[in-house]
């Protein structure tokens, strides 16, 4: 099972439209969520920075996953103030048909 999340979700932040205090996200649209269970391989981004969080990868310094060839698929949110999902980037993953 899957759902898809049509809002902007993570890097880059820019400036709320009414308060240039807040930043929101400006990151891609259209994630699909999935369960971290539902991952059959996960390998870490090399840039450990991708990675931050208290007691698991917060998810809000961009894709943290990687396929074998490098190329990032996806954003882990594990920490210990989020939901616990995977978020497939869709410029990186395709649907089968």
């Amino acid at each position: 099972m899957f759902a898809v999340d049509p809002d902007p979700y993570g890097p880059p932040f820019v400036p709320h439209a009414t308060n240039d205090h807040w930043l929101i996200s400006a990151g891609p649209s259209c994630t699909v969520l999935i369960n971290p269970d539902d991952l059959l391989v996960r390998r870490a981004h090399p840039d450990v920075l991708r990675r931050v969080g208290c007691c698991g990868p917060s998810g809000i310094d961009g894709p943290n996953l990687v396929c074998g060839c490098g190329a990032e698929i996806a954003t882990e949110v594990a920490d210990c103030w989020t939901g616990q999902v995977i978020r497939l980037e869709p410029a990186a993953v395709m649907r089968p048909s």
